[in-house]
């Protein structure tokens, strides 16, 4: 199991698949932006505070995924 102070930059270089699923926050983000230029609305303070918590918490459940992912391919990898 890797040492949880090496990053998070570190267990997501180590893992490629992750790459995508790592910037499809960032990536929604800047789709909603586009939708709110495209329908002429102004971005409201609320709106895009929502928008960050969303990211926030989308970054969240990836961190979350990456740590069970971890504890659970640690002893996979002993098995074998």
């Amino acid at each position: 199991m890797l040492p949880w102070n090496l990053g998070v930059h570190g267990v997501i270089s180590s893992h490629s698949p992750l790459k995508p699923v790592m910037s499809l926050p960032s990536g929604l983000l800047v789709l909603m932006l586009i939708m709110h230029g495209q329908y002429g609305t102004p971005l409201l303070l609320l709106d895009s505070y929502i928008l960050m918590l969303v990211n926030l918490g989308m970054v969240a459940l990836l961190l979350s995924m990456v740590h069970v992912y971890h504890t659970v391919s640690g002893p996979m990898q002993r098995l074998r």
